[in-house]
């Protein structure tokens, strides 16, 4: 029997164009879409926008608060 990871085991995570590659085994993609109404019916699925960019938290440092850009990260920029 294969043993699994601990949760607390280092992962990698790199970006490479609009995806994001955790451990070189999982790649996710972040869609912009319409918003869908929560009325409980079935919706075929909304357009597709194009894609979110991640981005690395210490490429842009100066722009969040000191302790957001100590811990660093991931994140994509959002807005209405």
């Amino acid at each position: 029997m294969r043993a699994r990871p601990s949760m607390a085991s280092e992962r990698s995570c790199k970006i490479a164009g609009s995806s994001l590659y955790i451990n070189n085994d999982l790649r996710i993609t972040f869609r912009r879409t319409i918003r869908v109404p929560d009325n409980g019916q079935e919706l075929l699925l909304p357009p597709d926008l194009g894609k979110f960019s991640p981005r690395e938290v210490s490429d842009h440092a100066n722009k969040f608060l000191e302790d957001v850009a100590e811990k660093g990260g991931i994140f994509m920029s959002m807005y209405r």
